[in-house]
């Protein structure tokens, strides 16, 4: 999993593998500070989820999960 803009701090889990089902049902994603615009999960070459709006570094933001086995990418778009 790797992240894409200045204001994303982390995402939780960081790897997924095997055909498992995970423990955590969503990713997890935290801010450094506040920020504006989308944050897309991208996997496969494809849009797999968008969250839009003002993001805040105290709320942790959820996304589904991409599939196991394949990269992915969480980029913060800001506007």
């Amino acid at each position: 999993m790797s992240l894409e803009g200045e204001a994303l701090a982390w995402v939780v889990p960081q790897r997924l593998a095997g055909e498992a089902d995970a423990a955590l049902g969503a990713l997890q994603i935290g801010l450094a500070r506040p920020a504006r615009g989308r944050i897309v999960l991208r996997a496969a070459g494809a849009e797999r989820a968008v969250r839009e709006g003002r993001l805040l570094p105290e709320r942790r933001l959820r996304l589904p999960l991409p599939p196991a086995g394949i990269d992915a990418t969480v980029a913060l778009e800001e506007t």
